[in-house]
């Protein structure tokens, strides 16, 4: 169950069939089916990646929002949150306080950024032709390696969709004067480096930046671009 609602695509519901298409290519054991599965992995990888960057829509610019590729999002998400990576369990026992018997038993596995980077290439490589040089000498993708690999990055994405509690976050909301004379707010969580505050009265946007990992130290300018 996830923890925030919100409009418009269900991200980890597409995760989850693209994983299930590539789980029952693969489950075929047929080499030549490992293209199709890298595939539907590379999508599940990047609908991930556009579920976290849903957490985040609030805090980056217009143009991270726009991107499509997953290793550029992720990128963008790390230097605003270092903490990205880190899931976040959250136990909640019944009237009683006994946490043998918990209402909420939420756990969440997050991307490992440097890890879903190389996967996301290396499924971007199977999926397209060798070069002219590579293909001239007779150089070809094994199928069998293909498939290997397309396995273990199954694997790991299972772990990810395994998790009972997703799209947790765990931030504080502050307040900063707008040069309109209005107040424009900003989420800032633990580790978070950058935010972003749009003033709610004439909409201009600010960058707000976390001075020594301390968020009552920040610096702000108005975003130049969109």
């Amino acid at each position: 169950m996830g923890a925030e609602e919100g409009s418009g695509a269900d991200f980890r519901e597409l995760a989850v069939r693209h994983h299930e298409a590539a789980g029952r290519l693969l489950a075929s054991g047929v080499p030549a089916e490992a293209r199709y599965a890298c595939l539907e992995l590379r999508m599940a990888l990047e609908c991930l990646v556009y579920d976290l960057l849903k957490l985040y829509r609030d805090d980056v610019s217009d143009d991270v929002l726009e991107m499509w590729q997953a290793n550029r999002i992720l990128d963008a998400l790390l230097k605003t949150d270092p903490g990205i990576e880190h899931g976040i369990e959250l136990h909640i026992p019944g009237e009683a306080g006994d946490f043998d018997d918990l209402v909420i038993d939420w756990r969440e596995e997050r991307l490992r950024v440097k890890w879903a980077t190389k996967a996301y290439h290396s499924l971007g490589h199977f999926l397209h032709e060798r070069t002219f040089a590579e293909l001239t000498r007779g150089t070809q993708d094994d199928p069998a390696k293909v498939l290997v690999r397309a396995r273990a990055i199954h694997v790991e994405l299972d772990r990810v969709l395994a998790s009972t509690g997703w799209n947790l976050r765990l931030s504080t909301r502050f307040a900063m004067d707008c040069d309109c004379g209005a107040r424009a707010e900003f989420a800032m969580s633990p580790k978070q480096l950058k935010s972003r505050a749009r003033c709610s009265a004439c909409g201009a946007d600010y960058e707000v930046e976390n001075l020594a990992a301390d968020p009552r130290r920040i610096r702000t300018r108005r975003w130049s671009g969109r």
